[in-house]
């Protein structure tokens, strides 16, 4: 017969591997996060354009949106760089990394001009520097150093 000192003992012991394995388990769901969380902070730091400095409207000029991940342009509520009385319709642009360079999508092509360049394709590349507009707003891409200069012709 086991004394009340052994049964203590032994209930301790449990308690303390059911601790242990509980650390053990917690500790590999923070480093998983952790690890997704420096893969996206990786592919950000990729990405050739860092943010967008709108040029028009005036009422917006020199404002800065950064750039984490996908992000969308229009004059809806819902978009993430809204952008009024310019005749933009409800995520009117849509911005996005591919492979480490943001790429612009507009719903149409009608009054899109990159570098003062009618474009072709609804989805094209963009570069530091590049002047986008889009019906009557314009801003330009700012590269990850920091630096406007590229393909613009100022």
């Amino acid at each position: 017969m086991e004394t009340a000192y052994d049964m203590l003992a032994s209930l301790a012991r449990y308690l303390f591997v059911l601790i242990m394995l509980f650390i053990i388990a917690a500790s590999a769901v923070l480093s998983a996060r952790e690890g997704r969380m420096m893969r996206r902070a990786k592919r950000i730091a990729r990405t050739n354009i860092r943010c967008i400095k709108i040029i028009e409207p005036k009422e917006m000029m020199g404002r800065r949106f950064y750039i984490n991940g996908e992000c969308t342009i229009g004059s809806g509520d819902n978009d993430d760089i809204v952008i009024n009385s310019c005749g933009l319709s409800r995520a009117h642009a849509r911005l996005f990394d591919h492979k480490g360079t943001v790429c612009i999508s507009v719903k149409r092509k009608r009054f899109f001009l990159i570098n003062e360049t009618r474009q072709h394709s609804r989805t094209v590349e963009l570069e530091p520097g590049d002047r986008v507009r889009i019906m009557d707003a314009e801003f330009v891409c700012i590269g990850a150093g920091g630096e406007e200069e590229g393909n613009a012709q100022i």
